[in-house]
Formats: structure tokens, sequence, C-alpha cells
């Protein structure tokens, strides 16, 4: 395998409180914390109820935007394609064209937000040599 320069053009993000990388990086560079009191957690009685989530008002963003129902698929699946498009038209490019060109897309997420199920999933819409 040959070493060749990897180039990022977009990015996409989606953050308790946030539901862009630009928004993120701003809240990020004013000292922010995208945490925030959490009402379930108060409604449970928790003495902390510090929380990082995503809210129904930013879920109905975030969902407004995926294609076909949101109902039965894993939120993971829905903030995946969310900042997979936001990442794709960040870097200028078409999302209904984005197989044609010599592009990648990287996914990452923590522990919590996509299980062995999800990236098993994921790694079935690859090649043998990991491209999609």
């Amino acid at each position: 395998m040959q070493k060749q320069d990897v180039y990022v053009t977009g990015i996409g993000a989606v953050a308790p409180q946030v539901s862009n990388a630009e928004m993120l990086f701003r809240h990020i560079g004013e000292g922010k914390s995208c945490l925030r009191d959490s009402p379930r957690f108060a409604q449970l009685d928790f003495p902390n109820t510090a929380a990082g989530f995503i809210d129904g008002e930013q879920w109905q963003h975030i969902a407004a935007e995926f294609d076909g129902a949101v109902a039965g698929q894993p939120q993971q699946v829905v903030v995946a394609e969310f900042t997979a498009k936001q990442a794709i038209r960040s870097a200028g490019l078409d999302p209904d064209g984005f197989g044609d060109v010599a592009a990648g897309l990287f996914v990452g997420a923590n522990k919590y937000s996509a299980g062995l199920t999800e990236l098993h999933q994921l790694a079935g819409c690859l090649d043998g040599d990991g491209r999609a």
C-alpha cells in the first residue's frame, strides 16, 4: 500500500446544544460547555443533573433532514446521516454524485453512539478495501 495524502475538505458535527461544526467550534471558543441540567435526571432526583444530551427541539431539526421515516431507525443512524450530509455539503460535493468522485467519508462516534450492531451494519456497506 502506498502512502497517500488525505485532505479534509468538509466536516459535519452534532453535539449537545449544537447542530453543526461551526456552532460547535464557536461554542468551544467561547468557553461554553455542552452540558446542562437534564430534566430527566432532576425528575429522578439525581444529586447531579448535569448531562450532555440532544433535546427534543434539536432532535426535530436533525430528524427533519433524514431521508425516509425516522420511526424505527436507531438515533445513531439518523445523526450519522445528518452529519454525513453536512460534511458532503461543506466539501462542496453533490450528495447524489458523491460516489462518482474520489472521496471518502470518515465517521467518528463515542462508544455510546455506535454499538457493535451499527458498526457491523456500516462495515457491510464497504468493499474489501474499506471503500463504500
